[in-house]
């Protein structure tokens, strides 16, 4: 009698329990952030439990320039220009304040070399609450460039993940040799954030000089938040 007494007051409880659900209203939004430059958020004052995936993607590094070439083009084509590297994609999940603002900061991406110049750096993106940083994602290296009349290409830049190396040139053939093609630039699957296209190196046309070709420049960062809250009872 006594454990039926025990089994009854158990399930009665489990009832309870069940029946005791959060009657809270639940409220949700998005802030989705491209424009370079400073942005601002502030999730609705008053929610309680406030929990937000925050996606922050830093900005890619400039391909560089193609390699150049100074005088006739007697015996080799040039290399390429290195890609730029990505800019790293963070997403992470945390607690928000509810009726605080919120600094978005995105950055441009670097600009590519010109001919015989390194790309530029990309910069990071970030969400700031009172001046402090609470996620940031860096931003990709520009891709290289080499010295004149270099056969072979320029050095990817550092990234998430880094850009490709240039292609090499090639020896010349009866006065004709093909530029040595752009190294492809980091992508970190995101959308944004991609670095730049190496440029081209010099080529030979049947004993005439193509001038190489500047890199490309690398995408902005990106920025955004997915939130979620109770409004209280």
């Amino acid at each position: 009698m006594q454990r039926l007494a025990i089994v009854l007051l158990m399930l009665s409880a489990f009832a309870f329990t069940s029946c005791k659900k959060d009657k809270r209203e639940d409220v949700s939004g998005t802030y989705e952030f491209t424009n370079t430059g400073f942005s601002n958020f502030t999730i609705e004052a008053g929610l309680e439990d406030v929990e937000a995936t925050l996606t922050v993607v830093g900005s890619g590094g400039g391909g560089g320039g193609g390699v150049d070439y100074q005088g006739l083009i007697t015996d080799h084509s040039t290399g390429g220009g290195g890609g730029g590297g990505a800019g790293e994609k963070k997403v992470v999940t945390m607690g928000l304040d509810a009726g605080v603002q919120y600094l978005v900061v995105i950055n441009a991406g670097g600009n590519g070399g010109s001919p015989g110049l390194n790309g530029n750096n990309g910069d990071g993106s970030g969400v700031m609450k009172d001046g402090a940083v609470i996620l940031e994602a860096l931003g990709g290296g520009g891709g290289k460039s080499q010295p004149d009349n270099t056969k072979g290409g320029g050095a990817g830049g550092a990234g998430y993940p880094a850009g490709q190396k240039g292609g090499d040139g090639a020896s010349l053939i009866a006065g004709t040799a093909a530029a040595g093609a752009g190294g492809t630039s980091g992508d970190n699957a995101s959308g944004h954030g991609k670095g730049g296209k190496g440029g081209k190196g010099t080529a030979a046309d049947s004993g005439a000089k193509v001038p190489p070709t500047a890199g490309e420049k690398g995408q902005s960062g990106y920025v955004k938040v997915e939130w979620k809250g109770k409004k209280p009872l």
